[in-house]
């Protein structure tokens, strides 16, 4: 039971997310944002096509920049304001400079490629009008944390609750 986490449900709107990364898991995790209120920004050197359709929708922001690991005020800037960051780079530096920058800052931070470096792990969500239920598991297998999350999904789909 050491590795236990406590699942804490807090409102959302108008509040900062930055997600670094472009990629399957920073679109991912910024697909699950928009369900929410969240003020979402999205910062990469490239952007799935799945990105660009969300930024034309209205439900985030994009910013085209490349980021070094030794750029730690431009990192603080970005993050100025942010509740949450979600480091989700290709580039183990960078996101291990992003958790440092964040922890920093007293920002929640999860780095996608270092459960060791997050100060809260993403969770699986599942969602509909009235429900919104999330999943973690231990940070040791992702895939039986996404198996539960699935199966949540399609109860929620089906059920009116």
């Amino acid at each position: 039971m050491e590795n236990r986490y406590f699942p804490l449900f807090l409102p959302s709107k108008g509040k900062k997310a930055v997600v670094f990364g472009g990629g399957d898991i920073a679109t991912r995790r910024a697909k699950i944002l928009c369900s929410f209120d969240f003020d979402i920004k999205v910062v990469s050197r490239h952007f799935s096509d799945e990105l660009r359709e969300l930024e034309k929708a209205g439900l985030l922001t994009l910013e085209e920049r490349t980021l070094e690991p030794a750029e730690k005020d431009t990192i603080r800037e970005i993050l100025r304001g942010a509740f949450m960051v979600l480091s989700c780079t290709d580039d183990r530096e960078v996101n291990r400079q992003i958790g440092l920058i964040s922890k920093e800052e007293n920002i929640w931070v999860s780095v996608a490629d270092a459960k060791d470096e997050c100060s809260f792990f993403f969770p699986g969500i599942g969602v509909n009008e009235k429900l919104t239920v999330g999943v973690s598991g231990d940070g040791t297998d992702h895939k039986a944390a996404a198996r539960a999350t699935r199966r949540i999904r399609e109860i929620l789909e089906k059920e009116d609750y």
